[in-house]
């Protein structure tokens, strides 16, 4: 039962505004009575409790008719106003407990926005529509104190060191490459042991921006017998690659950053390349509720979770272990499109499911969805 101000210090029932606006509509106490599943003395009692509050007659009554009084015109109308704004309001606080409605800010490094990003992206914004969604590109040692600090609700970043204060999930993994500059001796070959590298500067993001990444680069050439000769420094993989173009020395870099297509330089294969994880990183306080259907998007199982993956590394006669075989295309996509977003016909007949382009890289067509 809701209350809202009245004359003086008393409030008005809801209740009684609700079978104010049933009368005033059909100017008839039967019929109103009928619609509230009420009989007419109860109705009769609220609407003369409503007029003893205000002060005023609602009604001009007769034996025959039942009419609007110039008061009861102009509260018929503010009446409907204030039941819808109260109805909307109780949508809304639900829609945003659920993580609905509201705002929702996420950071990513520049090498994400190869791999997570774009699909994550355009999964949450068709799943939650009414979400103010917001995404920014930060220098990857700023996202963990960013997220620490309130400045936005999640991050995909390479692993932080301060996990303590941080709750995090693995949605991406993927082998490293070499970047070489397109003249370099070696940018001839597939597939490159990382001991050629030994006599090649390298650039490389600093362990403060990247502490797994660059675990991972100097970790790999020292179990090959080497410690990488350094010649520059830098925090983005986009100028690492740019620096590597223009022969400034060569780069291991995630597998994902051969998407940038950059004129001037070439990806190599390495053997036994090691791996590289993205996760997901958040506060462990008590959490924004749109980063519950973020999250929900990323866990295994969904059909973003196309995204965490591990390429087959390496080559050669030193292979790391090959993922599992995708499972047939009929069982992959009822796997997948049961837990689409988009439940049109078209998708249920295979014709250009999302999920499907996600996981199969091209749109299904409706043969080959029954093979």
């Amino acid at each position: 039962m809701g209350m809202v101000p009245g004359q003086g210090s008393q409030m008005i029932d809801t209740k009684h505004l609700r079978s104010f606006c049933v009368l005033a509509e059909t100017l008839h106490f039967g019929r109103a009575a009928e619609r509230l599943n009420l009989s007419q003395p109860p109705l009769s009692r609220q609407i003369a409790a409503l007029e003893t509050e205000l002060g005023i007659a609602l009604f001009k009554r007769s034996s025959r008719s039942v009419a609007l009084t110039a008061g009861g015109t102009q509260l018929h109308a503010d009446a409907k106003a204030i039941l819808s704004l109260l109805e909307q309001a109780c949508k809304n606080a639900t829609a945003a407990e659920r993580g609905q409605i509201g705002a929702l800010r996420i950071g990513f490094t520049s090498c994400a926005a190869y791999n997570v990003v774009p699909g994550i992206v355009r999964s949450y914004s068709a799943a939650f529509p009414n979400v103010h969604f917001t995404i920014r590109e930060q220098l990857p040692e700023d996202l963990s104190t960013h997220v620490i600090e309130g400045k936005i609700d999640a991050a995909i970043m390479f692993p932080p060191e301060n996990a303590q204060a941080l709750n995090s999930r693995t949605v991406y993994t993927e082998p490293l490459c070499a970047a070489l500059p397109k003249g370099h001796s070696l940018a001839h070959k597939r597939q490159i042991a990382i001991a050629e590298l030994e006599d090649t500067p390298f650039v490389i993001a600093p362990r403060s921006a990247a502490p797994s990444l660059y675990d991972a680069i100097i970790g790999h050439c020292q179990a090959s017998g080497f410690t990488p000769q350094v010649r520059l420094e830098t925090n983005l993989q986009q100028t690492i690659l740019n620096l590597v173009a223009e022969s400034v020395g060569v780069a291991l870099v995630p597998s994902s950053m051969k998407k940038a297509r950059l004129n001037g330089a070439v990806f190599l294969s390495i053997q036994d390349a090691p791996v590289v994880h993205q996760v997901v990183a958040w506060a462990k306080r008590d959490i924004n509720p749109c980063l519950h259907g973020f999250l929900n998007l990323l866990d295994p199982g969904s059909h973003t979770n196309t995204y965490s993956q591990t390429p087959r590394l390496g080559g050669g006669s030193s292979r790391a272990a090959a993922p599992p075989p995708q499972p047939p295309i009929r069982a992959a996509y009822r796997r997948f499109a049961s837990r689409c977003t988009r439940r049109d016909r078209a998708c249920r007949q295979h014709r250009r499911c999302p999920t499907y382009v996600d996981l199969h890289g091209s749109p299904a067509s409706p043969r080959s969805a029954r093979d």
